[in-house]
């Protein structure tokens, strides 16, 4: 995961390290899943991203809710660390993920004084519709996407 994260794996290796990637899900630690999610958005993969993103499994931000947390944990679970903290930064990935990789608004200055949105096809990362607002010291940005149904039906 770190060398997708980091950019080091070349263009005709990125689909056979995605591949295994999906075959093991999440099964990094939560500090590990900053990079893994990067890795998976900077190869053009949202719809697995998203996937991960919204899994309601035992290794999943929601996990952490059905755990009684009412902000990220340490770990996945008190079952990988009993002695872990509720309250733990390392765990809030999804709190850059979501605006950065999910709806595609970067910051290019501080403050968002300049900005790049660049968000992933509705129609790759699954997504019926979504709307983000993303406010700096400098600037506010509104980003909407729609998915569209090609087939003609809803």
């Amino acid at each position: 995961m770190f060398p997708l994260a980091f950019g080091l794996i070349s263009e005709k290796h990125i689909n056979s390290v995605l591949e295994f990637i999906r075959s093991r899900g999440m099964a990094c630690s939560v500090y590990g899943s900053q990079f893994l999610l990067d890795g998976i958005y900077n190869a053009h993969d949202a719809g697995y991203g998203l996937q991960l993103l919204t899994s309601t499994g035992e290794r999943s931000w929601y996990n952490m809710i059905r755990a009684g947390s009412t902000i990220t944990m340490e770990a996945w679970d008190n079952k990988y660390k009993p002695n872990q903290d509720w309250s733990h930064a390392w765990g809030a990935a999804p709190a850059n993920l979501i605006p950065r990789k999910l709806m595609g608004i970067e910051p290019l200055e501080p403050g968002f004084k300049r900005s790049e949105s660049n968000p992933p096809n509705p129609q790759s990362s699954n997504m019926p519709k979504s709307n983000s607002r993303q406010s700096g010291a400098m600037s506010r940005l509104v980003l909407q996407t729609t998915r569209t149904n090609h087939s003609g039906s809803r």
